[in-house]
């Protein structure tokens, strides 16, 4: 398997609905699809169980925090490479998968450009420089809902530390 897509939520039906719209529509198939959730009471659980198996995997439980979520979803991922979409991001179109993984891939982190949007709807084109630098990284991050990270760095390095609250992901990369 290509890919394996995680998303994590708590309490976010209206986000969550548009994540799972935006996975579940890919024109791409080579993924499976795992949810976290955190132990919702918005029915998001209902929703989630209405989508059958279009979701490979799916755990509502409560956790100790964001990270805590991406690490149960990526104990779970038999991907080569996981996706972190969390509730309310999405992916632009039917074929940014395909477009992905229309070839094989070599890379540890596949990485692109987000479309951002906020609470009132605007949305702006947040752009990643085409070579990664450490003059970069020291300034900012890779956007975890356009970074494909080989699944195999995670056994290799660890998993996110759950002990940062803010920034594990950040520390990861």
């Amino acid at each position: 398997m290509k890919l394996s897509v995680i998303t994590i939520c708590l309490n976010d039906i209206h986000g969550l609905k548009k994540t799972v719209t935006s996975v579940i529509g890919q024109s791409f198939k080579d993924f499976e699809y795992i949810v976290i959730d955190g132990g919702s009471k918005d029915g998001s659980v209902d929703f989630l169980e209405k989508q059958g198996s279009k979701v490979a995997r799916f755990v509502s439980e409560k956790d100790s925090g964001i990270y805590n979520a991406m690490n149960k979803g990526i104990a779970l991922a038999k991907g080569e490479y996981c996706l972190f979409l969390n509730s309310g991001d999405f992916l632009v179109n039917d074929d940014v998968l395909m477009s992905v993984f229309l070839q094989n891939k070599s890379e540890d982190i596949l990485y692109g450009n987000m479309i951002i949007e906020s609470e009132n709807g605007s949305r702006r084109h947040g752009k990643m420089p085409k070579e990664l630098s450490f003059v970069h990284m020291i300034g900012d991050t890779l956007w975890h809902p356009v970074s494909f990270i080989r699944k195999s760095l995670f056994d290799k390095y660890g998993m996110y530390d759950e002990s940062l609250k803010m920034v594990s992901d950040y520390d990861f990369f």
